[in-house]
């Protein structure tokens, strides 16, 4: 298994080691953790990485999940997009 644990804000620089870590869980781990428990900026882009990660993951027989509560701001964001949280309709990842 393996973990990503965020920072507050998810700038293009990030992002780009976001995208790197999620291919190299799906190479070799069987469940990666995203905590973005401390997360509090990010723009859509890291919703589409995530929605696409999740997509792939789901091809391989593989969990990608995240941890700890998402930023209330964040949650919004989610739902504006027509994203679930845990479990609901259209859910992006399952939080544990």
């Amino acid at each position: 298994a393996g973990r990503l644990t965020l920072p507050e804000e998810l700038t293009p620089a990030v992002l780009n080691d976001l995208h790197e870590a999620l291919l190299a869980g799906l190479e070799h781990c069987s469940r990666v953790v995203i905590d973005w428990a401390g997360m509090s900026r990010c723009d859509v882009f890291f919703f589409q990485m995530l929605l696409a990660a999740r997509r792939s993951y789901a091809l391989r027989s593989k969990e990608l999940v995240a941890a700890g509560p998402l930023a209330q701001e964040l949650c919004k964001a989610c739902q504006t997009q027509g994203l679930g949280l845990d479990g609901a309709p259209g859910c992006m990842l399952p939080v544990i």
